[in-house]
């Protein structure tokens, strides 16, 4: 009997070090593929553990001193996450262009193309004297607009070289009535 009390104090000892055991825990971040959060940086989150890689991939081995730690630690990283993920997140403020560039309704198409091409936009807003906003222009207007007056500038041609023609018969046929 008091050998079997003997193993299970022995038993109850090592149980309680296995409990107790200091470990480690791997931790292998990625950010997926895609997705876009700019101030997610794996690398400098992971140096609090001795780690590091990329910014959007990094690894670290945590030292514990009892697996039960392994919960909170993770919980701690994905709060830290959250925080620098979602709530830093930049603004429209943090890279918009400043002073405004914009289009005054005067301007040509081919006024607005030019600001298009040489600041590389695809749309503008459009201001009155005042710089109040009005409307927006969009690249994709201006080149459906180019294409309405290529179009009737080409049916205009078209129109010419066909009266063009008919007043050659026309006349022709003047010319062949009043022949003697």
């Amino acid at each position: 009997m008091e050998e079997k009390k003997k193993w299970e104090a022995i038993r109850e000892e090592m149980e309680g070090r296995m409990n107790s055991t200091p470990t480690t825990m791997t931790i292998i971040g990625r950010v997926k593929a895609g997705v876009n959060v700019r101030n997610v940086n794996l690398n400098k989150l992971f140096q609090q553990f001795n780690g590091g890689g990329h910014p959007k991939a990094a690894s670290a081995t945590a030292k514990l001193d009892d697996e039960s730690e392994a919960s909170g630690v993770l919980q701690g990283l994905v709060d830290e996450l959250i925080e620098t993920g979602l709530t830093k997140q930049l603004t429209v403020g943090d890279f918009m262009q400043s002073p405004v560039l914009s289009a005054k309704p005067t301007m040509t198409e081919k006024q607005v193309e030019d600001l298009f091409i040489r600041y590389d936009v695809r749309a503008l807003p459009v201001v009155d004297d005042n710089n109040e906003v009005i409307g927006l222009v969009s690249y994709k207007e201006v080149a459906a607009a180019k294409m309405r007056l290529m179009n009737k500038q080409e049916k205009r041609i078209r129109q010419i070289e066909k009266a063009a023609e008919q007043g050659k018969r026309y006349l022709s046929m003047i010319v062949l009535w009043k022949v003697p």
